[in-house]
């Protein structure tokens, strides 16, 4: 059974709380503080080879956005946003623009700072060759540009975390966003944890390997014979041409690292209109991906196709890549994307619309223009956009009024995804099934001493306890003593168990005179059980959800006896999944004494008592498909797993 991540808030703070005033999820500040060309490293771009013949030194920029200094938070989410720009400059491109000072930079950038990120629009290496005859010649320049974008973005993450209290952010908290050239950068970035993935390509195999006419050799090279080439993923290493790099002079330099003492990792990922080089490079250690890209893109597929990128001369082909649905698919089936399930459809405005075009994916949104052609609604023209003129030209129907539409969605769905990805503080408000649960103990004739607290913790895979103190209160003058906390996140669709235990460390009463005490001890440091409750999900999130009283009077417990939580390595269920029945098997020295069956509402829909083996086939009975909870108690104590009739 999968626990219940007990992030814990007193409930009449979190009721106090509202949905449209939450940090990160609606802005918080009417205007943003801008700083321009922040230098966060140099390196040696290829640009200028296709002018003078040789690699130069390039200064590395960004456009930082924070809040204004008003802003009491100091360490904040932080947000590394790349352009567009298929790599080059517009007069080769055929672009208007693309650079981070694009109209649609700016908006996301500001925006992001309105909820309180620190937001940077990072600018980063360009240059191929796109003019090339030769297709091989052309995909590697561009895999070559991909790369040293790769280095860059994770120059500017180690940047970041260099400078963290100079620029107020969190470096536990940071998402790198890419949109169009920068998306196939973020998507590189987030999958690349070794060079080898770079040959080791499945669709197709050895895809970035030259021709027999270039001399067969590797597009891209990490070192060779121990010497670094272009230098190591995340441009820690210096990286000098040797012979084999044929697309580059022999001794021209090709990286120089920048911030190596800092680690280069990151939380999440957006892709914003990009693809992967090679699915294969998607892996379990994969951090989540949230992709928006239309079906129809004309430039990056959708599925799996060869990229065509755009040019002064033409759309030109260049790669084999698969687009945000193959992702999308890959990350689901790696369980990578299951953060995402914790957003409540009740606090996610784009829910319904989230639903009827993602295919059931997690991490998918695909977004559709005003015309088949458009594949970035978001971009558009503005005081901001450098060539404005040009871009108002090639695109007219691309305004502010337009795009903006199309932002306000890319924003609302991603507010509430990063909430629960980074763990921020509006993670609680948006978490599906986050509850309120009322916990109550009846003391009867019992007082609570002075420093008696409820603890809530524990793990079902391991008999240790780590607890957090909440101290109860008294209801009027009762003998009840309650506390209403918030329990998040239940698993969105099936549920989940907490454990808890009253703990009373001073109560005083008559508690040692009975005769029939059925908890062994003294009245100083006795514990009132270890508890399993069962929390349906619900989409409310302010009613709480009330746990039946537990009364302790002077000398029996009212409910059961103290039952101890057992490991979950106790017992085996197989097959689980399953269609007609399902063997429960203990791998301890007692027998099962019963088997309960709960349904996610906590209704008790089977009950198997006297079982008093080592061994239960549990029959499906008619029961209908779905995910249910076990109960099995041993002499020692219960335990609890989820169970799944197909």
């Amino acid at each position: 059974m999968k626990k219940i991540s007990l992030l814990l808030i007193f409930g009449m703070l979190a009721t106090s709380i509202s949905l449209q005033a939450q940090r990160y999820l609606k802005p918080q500040f009417t205007s943003v503080t801008v700083t321009p060309k922040i230098n966060y490293a140099n390196n040696y771009t290829w640009l200028s080879m296709l002018s003078i013949g040789h690699t130069t030194k390039q200064a590395l920029t960004l456009d930082l956005y924070t809040p204004p200094p008003s802003d009491t938070v100091k360490k904040r989410p932080l947000v590394l946003y790349l352009h567009g720009g298929n790599f080059l400059p517009p007069n080769l491109s055929g672009s208007s623009s693309y650079s981070t000072q694009d109209s649609s930079d700016v908006e996301f950038c500001t925006r992001l700072a309105k909820l309180g990120y620190v937001a940077a629009a990072v600018d980063y290496r360009i240059g191929w060759n796109p003019a090339d005859a030769r297709f091989d010649v052309r995909e590697g320049t561009i895999i070559n540009a991909s790369y040293r974008g790769v280095q860059d973005v994770r120059s500017a993450v180690r940047f970041f975390k260099a400078n963290a209290a100079t620029y107020g952010v969190d470096t536990t908290q940071i998402v790198v966003w890419g949109e169009s050239t920068g998306a196939y950068i973020a998507l590189a970035s987030a999958v690349l944890d070794s060079f080898k993935k770079v040959a080791n390509t499945k669709y197709p195999i050895g895809k970035f390997f030259f021709s027999a006419a270039l001399g067969g050799g590797e597009m891209a090279y990490d070192s060779i014979g121990g010497k670094w080439v272009n230098g190591d993923p995340n441009g820690t290493q210096f990286g000098v041409a040797i012979p084999q790099t044929i697309l580059t002079p022999t001794g021209d330099t090709l990286s120089i690292p920048n911030n190596p003492a800092n680690t280069s990792n990151y939380q999440m990922t957006v892709n914003l209109g990009g693809a992967i080089g090679d699915l294969s490079w998607i892996d379990k250690n994969t951090k989540p991906i949230l992709s928006f890209q239309s079906p129809y893109d004309l430039f990056a597929p959708y599925d799996d196709n060869t990229l065509l990128v755009p040019t002064a001369t033409g759309a030109q082909p260049v790669i084999r890549v698969q687009g945000a649905h193959l992702i999308q698919r890959a990350m689901d089936s790696l369980g990578n994307n299951n953060v995402f399930a914790k957003v409540n459809p009740a606090s996610d405005p784009y829910a319904a619309s989230f639903k009827g075009r993602s295919e059931g994916y997690k991490g998918l949104f695909p977004i559709l223009g005003d015309t088949i052609t458009d594949s970035s609604p978001w971009f558009f023209w503005g005081a901001t956009t450098p060539n404005a003129a040009a871009s108002q030209a090639t695109c007219p129907r691309c305004t502010p009024t337009r795009a903006r539409l199309y932002i306000d969605t890319i924003m609302g769905v991603f507010a509430p995804r990063a909430c629960v990805t980074l763990n921020l503080s509006c993670a609680s408000a948006v978490s599906a099934g986050s509850r309120l649960v009322q916990f109550t103990v009846d003391l009867d004739t019992l007082k609570l001493g002075p420093t008696d607290s409820l603890l809530i913790g524990g793990d079902f895979t391991s008999p240790q306890w780590t607890p957090t103190s909440f101290r109860l209160k008294q209801v009027g003058t009762s003998s009840l003593y309650r506390i209403t906390l918030r329990v998040a996140p239940v698993d969105p669709t099936k549920g989940d168990t907490i454990q808890y235990k009253f703990v009373k460390n001073n109560w005083v009463g008559s508690c040692l005179t009975c005769t029939n005490e059925q908890i062994s001890g003294t009245c100083g440091g006795l514990g009132i059980g270890n508890r399993v409750a069962i929390i349906p999900y619900s989409a409310d999130t302010v009613t709480p959800y009330v746990l039946p009283t537990y009364k302790y009077n002077t000398c029996t417990l009212s409910t059961v006896a103290t039952q101890e939580v057992l490991s979950q390595n106790l017992v085996t269920i197989a097959p689980n999944p399953a269609y007609s029945s399902m063997r429960f098997e203990t791998q301890g020295a007692e027998q099962i004494k019963s088997i309960d069956l709960y349904d996610l509402s906590g209704r008790l829909i089977q009950h198997n008592s006297k079982v008093d083996n080592f061994t239960f086939d549990m029959q499906r009975n008619g029961l209908p498909s779905g995910v249910y909870i076990a109960k099995i108690t041993f002499p020692a104590g219960v335990l609890a797993k989820k169970v799944l009739f197909e």
